[in-house]
């Protein structure tokens, strides 16, 4: 039952697990409760994490079977999509009636049912773009043919909104990813992390890098194991931390990358931890961190590495630009290049007054927008108006 007075925000994902869209939901829905707003957070069963992780955070939930586009059997998953479509756009109608929703937003390109459940219940709806990795002229057909159903279409940086060709201002906002400045801060023992992965035990004058991200090709880690291969060499010892899960649909791609590690003699400078829970704690324990991405739309990865005075080496994908200022608060290189990733690398590695002085600008680079707070009022601001408020 809605509470009187207040408004509800349905927040629609198509993917039941915990990730960056699941976990800006909570941080911007948290401060958004003292704004007037409360959230009812919709997506598909897929197992107990999400469904405990909104719970410990106050957060209401509905869970329907919501179909969502996969990368492998295209064909096959776009006619189940499509078949299933009216099935999903009726129950979503039926969801949005019960909890007397004011508001929808869809957070995929690919909640296209949410968008449509929505306009034919009469609600105004925020269709949340945050996908660069499908084709160019995919993402601007659909926004060509599809967007006009959105009342305001949200991208999660400028980059994304420059990917799909929208032009329209006056009906699209920016909504940035979020780092929660409280969570993520410099001066965190390195001592927890050294503790729970002996991988992070730092070595007499060694620098640690770290990436941090699910080890799939979008990642760019085969850039970054070339990259590396060059610097072999170097005077300054350094090793190679990864953390993120290790995908099932990925698995040819790692035994690929650590074929590759092997093959160049790195065994002993590269480790896979997987999937981590304490972002802070293995940030804590490095020096630099790497963002070797061929795509990304955010990522909040990298501002929480910021958060926490990391000197960051990324490549120009999704908000970096927005964010980092290249040789002065980090080094920005072009996605899928290896030698100039190298030789960026190679810099925050042998010049250590250098990456002194990047890693002591970086937090201070974060703008407001970019903060939970920053976040939250953004969201404030498009939810109003869309209905017609101040």
């Amino acid at each position: 039952m809605k509470n009187t007075g207040r408004r509800l925000v349905a927040n629609v994902l198509i993917d039941g697990r915990i990730g960056g869209p699941q976990r800006r939901i909570v941080q911007v829905g948290t401060l958004l409760r003292e704004m007037g707003w409360d959230t009812l957070v919709v997506f598909p069963p897929m197992g107990p994490e999400l469904p405990d992780y909104l719970t410990r955070h106050g957060f209401r939930y509905g869970q329907l079977s919501l179909s969502r586009m996969r990368r492998r059997y295209k064909i096959f998953g776009l006619l189940r999509y499509a078949a299933r479509l009216p099935f999903e756009v009726w129950a979503l109608m039926r969801l949005y009636r019960a909890h007397q929703v004011d508001l929808v937003h869809a957070n995929s390109m690919f909640a296209l049912h949410a968008v449509i459940a929505a306009r034919l219940s009469g609600r105004p709806v925020v269709w949340h773009f945050n996908d660069m990795a499908l084709p160019r002229f995919l993402c601007i057909l659909i926004t060509a043919t599809l967007g006009g159903l959105a009342t305001i279409r949200a991208y999660s940086c400028r980059q994304v909104r420059i990917y799909q060709r929208d032009r329209n201002e006056a009906r699209s906002a920016l909504l940035y990813p979020p780092v929660d400045l409280e969570k993520f801060r410099p001066g965190q023992s390195a001592h927890t992390g050294g503790d729970q992965w002996p991988e992070l035990a730092r070595r007499e004058n060694e620098v640690i890098l770290v990436a941090v991200g699910n080890v799939n090709p979008l990642k760019g880690y085969h850039y970054l194991v070339e990259a590396l291969a060059e610097l072999r060499g170097l005077d300054t010892p350094w090793r190679m931390i990864i953390a993120g899960a290790k995908l099932d649909t990925a698995e040819d791609y790692l035994r690929a990358l650590q074929s590759r590690i092997r093959e160049l003699g790195m065994e002993d400078r590269f480790h896979f931890l997987g999937a981590v829970d304490e972002v802070p704690a293995v940030l804590a324990a490095c020096d630099i961190f790497v963002l070797s991405s061929q795509s990304e739309s955010g990522p909040m990865v990298l501002l929480e590495a910021m958060a926490c005075g990391k000197a960051p080496v990324a490549s120009d994908v999704g908000l970096v630009r927005e964010v980092i200022e290249d040789n002065v608060s980090g080094l920005v290189t072009p996605p899928r290049d290896s030698a100039a990733l190298a030789a960026a690398l190679k810099k925050m590695i042998s010049d250590s007054a250098f990456r002194i002085a990047v890693s002591r600008r970086t937090r201070a680079a974060i703008g407001h927008k970019f903060t939970v707070q920053g976040a939250a009022e953004a969201h404030h601001a498009v939810y109003t108006r869309l209905l017609g408020g101040d």
